[in-house]
């Protein structure tokens, strides 16, 4: 299974009419990742390289 990702900066995607606390259902991948969704869009907040960032993906049919 590909799933297609983006990552963003944190400091890019925070505007103040974002709740990342508010969500509608969540998946976990089989690498135990947690994305939480609000309708069809997921996103996982994560470190890389000491730098905040966030991965959204799109829902998908195989994530059932």
């Amino acid at each position: 299974m590909h799933i297609n990702r983006f990552i963003l900066k944190k400091i890019l995607a925070i505007h103040p009419s974002l709740a990342f606390k508010l969500f509608t259902h969540y998946w976990k991948a089989k690498n135990n990742n947690l994305y939480l969704f609000c309708y069809e869009f997921g996103f996982m907040e994560r470190t890389e390289n000491g730098k905040a960032k966030y991965i959204l993906i799109q829902w998908q049919p195989c994530m059932r």
